[in-house]
């Protein structure tokens, strides 16, 4: 942590920004996991499978062009005073893919003989596409200027809206309908909440906003890479529910739904270090490449540290975990989620290395990475899905994870010749290996079993030394003055 440290030179600040973008990233998906949790108690799993097939469809099409999001937040982070200009040239881009999504998701939803109910589920929840686009323009600019309190703040707030409407009309009526009414109406205050605030606290962009049809067409080449990024990671990562839907009934979906809701939770500490450190990643690549090289080493350290407790946690505690939030009738899911929770090593492990290709530009080995996965990935669910069903679906996912990590790894390692990473990789790898033991017996209680592991977990990676005894207690400083900084500063006194 100290090097990590160094390498940021401003660890409270970072600590700070992750725990927002952890916000920023959380209040979302636990709205969409408790909204879907409380339909599945209280109304039924056949509803909660038509709402997760309805979500599934607005995840599809946000991510298909979630792309763009993040080639804002890297051109705002690198012209930090042509940010209005983005603003303002994005939205127009984002509003014209946002009707055009919508009108796919009409279209593909009329090939496929869903029932009418399901239908209009779906075409109505999927009217948030336009203005959740919108928003996610906003957030990038904030986020490629390193504030995040606002987002942070505005997406908890329409978060905490649409949860409360929401399963207050869904109880009252139990009309899903109008649950997604109520979902499309938080996200227009949203974004004009959002639209509001930001320009009231960042009068530079009142100043500079205007649509620049040049500063698209300089970055047309880019927005074309980025799309394409984010389209096949859609369909591999969403495709798979949408072929499950077309073999298996709303049941199945609602299983496997409830599998990956765990997963995107766990997702969300990735995705907070992602928003912190790719613009950092950024300036850094143009300045300072030292910096650049220990951050990412050290994110792959402890990235490797983090991800293997918590697979082997997952694999453990996946009965009492779905049993606690979903309820007996959701015990299929429990063993998906065991087979998903083989993924999250790779997924976690290929951030970095994915980051560091775009910092780098190599735009056509990464595209060809992830199209060469996300095709196996599609081929596996179609050959495994009619017999196996979600399950079929949770293997395929973890095989083509695999396969695109060893992929992508091989090319940021050519990026980046001058560092040791299989080391990196390793030493937490074999330290994870006393999880071993506690998987094989089970005749001990989970939440004991767990307790043990995890300590003789951390006493491994110091043996190994993946961290040190310095390093765990400057965290701990770190983390004290970030939670108690009036109390240090008495004791200085």
């Amino acid at each position: 942590m100290q090097a990590f440290a160094r390498a940021v030179n401003m660890p409270i600040r970072l600590l700070q920004n992750i725990a927002l973008s952890a916000v920023y990233q959380v209040a979302p998906r636990l709205a969409n996991v408790f909204v879907f949790v409380l339909v599945g108690r209280l109304i039924g799993l056949s509803e909660a499978g038509t709402l997760a097939l309805a979500l599934a469809y607005l995840t599809f099409s946000t991510m298909l062009v979630q792309g763009v999001d993040d080639l804002v937040i890297r051109q705002v982070a690198r012209e930090p005073n042509s940010a209005g200009r983005y603003l303002c040239s994005f939205l127009i881009l984002r509003l014209g893919f946002g009707v055009i999504s919508y009108g796919t998701v009409v279209l593909i939803v009329s090939l496929i003989d869903y029932s009418p109910y399901t239908t209009s589920v779906i075409l109505v929840l999927n009217l948030s596409l336009i203005p959740e686009g919108l928003m996610y323009v906003v957030q990038s600019v904030l986020l490629g200027q390193q504030q995040y309190l606002i987002p942070a703040a505005v997406v908890t707030g329409t978060s905490l809206f649409k949860f409360i409407a929401g399963i207050l009309v869904e109880v009252m009526t139990r009309d899903l309908r109008l649950l997604s009414g109520c979902w499309f109406l938080g996200s227009v205050l949203g974004l004009l909440i959002l639209l509001r605030v930001s320009l009231m606290k960042n009068r530079h962009l009142v100043r500079t906003a205007q649509f620049d049809l040049h500063l698209l067409a300089v970055n047309k080449h880019p927005i074309i890479v980025f799309l394409a990024f984010t389209l096949i990671l859609a369909i591999q990562t969403q495709a798979g529910i949408l072929i499950l839907s077309g073999f298996r009934n709303e049941t199945e979906v609602g299983w496997y739904n409830a599998a990956t809701t765990i997963l995107s939770a766990i997702l969300l500490l990735l995705h907070a270090y992602r928003l912190v450190i790719y613009p950092l990643m950024t300036r850094y690549a143009i300045s300072l490449p030292e910096r650049l090289l220990a951050i990412y080493i050290q994110s792959l350290r402890y990235l490797g540290t983090i991800v293997w407790g918590i697979t082997a946690g997952i694999v453990l505690l996946a009965p009492q975990i779905i049993s606690l939030l979903f309820g007996h009738s959701f015990a299929p899911s429990i063993e998906i989620l065991q087979i998903l929770a083989g993924a999250l090593p790779f997924i976690f492990l290929n951030e970095p290395s994915s980051r560091i290709m775009l910092v780098y530009n190599r735009y056509s080995q990464l595209l060809l990475a992830l199209t060469g996965s996300t095709l196996i990935s599609v081929f596996l669910d179609f050959l495994l899905v009619p017999s196996m069903g979600a399950k079929g679906i949770a293997i395929a996912y973890v095989i083509s994870s695999g396969i695109l990590f060893a992929w992508i790894h091989f090319y940021a390692a050519q990026c980046l010749s001058r560092a040791n990473f299989l080391q990196e990789l390793i030493r937490p790898l074999i330290a994870a290996c006393v999880f071993l033991p506690v998987l094989a017996f089970k005749f001990v209680p989970p939440w004991v079993s767990l307790t043990i592991s995890v300590f003789l977990y951390i006493s491994a990676l110091i043996a190994l030394k993946v961290i040190s005894i310095d390093e765990l207690i400057l965290f701990y400083q770190d983390l004290r003055r970030y939670v108690c900084p009036k109390s240090l500063s008495e004791k200085r006194v």
